[in-house]
């Protein structure tokens, strides 16, 4: 192991030249590729933040007891999808609409007598905000006799499931391309270093060497290029989100965990192009 470990780090300094353009390319790939994920990493958050908007209101009929109006929270506070719930008046409901909608201000003073019902307002915990949740909350809650009606805003929580399953759909897909071309490219220039090595892994082979024992160091290498790589690229991420987050909007970085996660994974790719691209040399000879 000692002797592997040696000969990986050797090639550092047997060919600069060509470790540096390794680094540059897995840095370059890995760059573009967390470029994207904090791109979409934050249009999830966006999706998140309107996700949170998302409650269901049963507007009490106006001969609804106060006892009914508790019971019906009482119960609704029980469902497992719910987070909270809470009582709004008539005078709640008509204080708020003038605070609103400041402008009908004279149209409220005219009024004779409060036309807006009292209501529960029922918010949802994460993980219970798609359309086919609320609409189940929405329809259990329908079922009491003393509920006039239930509103969700339907139209656009659907819109918001059909752009939460568009971004998935995008992230994967999309994410899934920049992926493969980072490992091609890191593939392809990690080529370049075994046929600068050819003559050398040729002689291994004619005294005997096993596979696993001549690809050790290449992978070893790869693995600490592909962490290398992932550093470099980090650097350059980290700068690139504070000159926009300070001239244009703040937004969200990644997570210690998934930054160390990022790393790691450089190192793996790393690891794994250098093995696929030995596989082929030791394949031919």
């Amino acid at each position: 192991m000692k002797y592997t470990t040696r000969e990986a780090f050797f090639a550092f300094r047997r060919a600069p030249i060509l470790t540096a353009l390794s680094i540059v390319t897995i840095a370059f790939a890995l760059y573009t590729l967390s470029v994207f994920g904090l791109v979409w990493l934050n249009i999830e958050r966006v999706l998140e933040d309107v996700e949170e908007r998302v409650e269901v209101i049963a507007y009490l009929k106006d001969a609804t007891e106060p006892g009914e109006g508790a019971a019906l929270m009482r119960e609704v506070a029980a469902y497992p999808e719910v987070a909270s719930v809470a009582y709004v008046s008539r005078d709640d409901a008509l204080a708020r609409a003038r605070q609103d909608l400041g402008e009908y201000n004279e149209l409220y003073a005219d009024l004779e007598s409060n036309p807006l019902p009292a209501s529960v307002e029922i918010a949802l915990r994460p993980g219970f905000r798609r359309g086919d949740q609320v609409r189940e909350v929405a329809s259990r809650v329908m079922r009491f006799a003393f509920v006039e009606e239930v509103k969700y805003g339907e139209d656009w929580v659907q819109k918001l499931d059909f752009v939460q399953g568009l971004s998935l759909f995008l992230g994967l897909v999309v994410g899934g391309i920049f992926a493969g071309v980072a490992f091609i490219s890191i593939g392809a220039t990690i080529n370049l270093v075994l046929l600068a090595r050819e003559e050398e892994i040729a002689i291994m082979k004619m005294v005997g060497a096993t596979p696993i024992f001549i690809a050790q160091p290449f992978v070893i290498e790869g693995f600490a290029k592909g962490v290398i790589g992932a550093l470099v690229a980090l650097v350059l991420l980290t700068a690139t989100f504070s000159i926009i987050e300070s001239r244009v909007v703040t937004l969200e970085f990644y997570t210690p965990a998934q930054i160390v996660g990022g790393v790691v994974a450089g190192g793996i790719l790393g690891a794994i192009a250098s093995l696929a691209s030995l596989r082929r040399h030791l394949q031919r000879w």
